[in-house]
């Protein structure tokens, strides 16, 4: 169960009941309370688009748009395009967009920690699922495994050659 175009402005929790009661906001303003056993958030802590204040955008005759408000009538094709910004989402449009623009360059306050994964998107094999089910701990060992390559290992590279 989905409310999409929502926001949670409020959640309380009811000891006597064990339930949350959520009061949900429509775009046009409209309230609703659900209760739930659970709250699962969704959204990262930066889910207020903000374009930033640089000098001269308001004389960029282009299209200006953030991610959390993607102008899909925008043919980037051939386009030369800036990406500000290298966190979650750019981290996932770059890479998307790289091979259809003319040229890309993203702009970056600080190094992101990634590194490619070459199992990112490899199935699961059937024995590992067979381990994820019957070998307590497995699965979460096999999560630390798939991150570590681009975490502390990154790091021990990086420290072996700063270049």
């Amino acid at each position: 169960h989905v409310s999409w175009g929502r926001e949670a402005t409020r959640a309380q929790w009811d000891d006597r009941t064990g339930q949350w009661t959520v009061t949900l906001r429509d775009a046009d303003g409209s309230t609703e309370q659900r209760t739930a056993s659970a709250i699962v958030s969704g959204v990262g802590f930066l889910n207020r688009p903000l374009i930033p204040d640089l000098p001269g955008l308001e004389d960029f005759a282009g299209p200006a748009f953030h991610s959390a408000q993607w102008d899909h009538s925008v043919d980037l094709r051939g386009k030369r395009v800036a990406l500000i910004g290298a966190g979650a989402s750019g981290f996932q449009i770059g890479p998307a967009i790289v091979d259809e623009v003319e040229h890309l360059v993203v702009f970056q306050r600080t190094a992101q920690w990634m590194a490619p994964n070459p199992r990112y998107h490899a199935s699961v094999t059937d024995g590992e699922r067979w381990a994820m089910r019957h070998l307590p701990g497995y699965s979460r060992w096999y999560r630390f495994m798939l991150m570590w390559q681009s975490s502390d290992k990154m790091l021990e590279l990086v420290r072996a050659d700063p270049d």
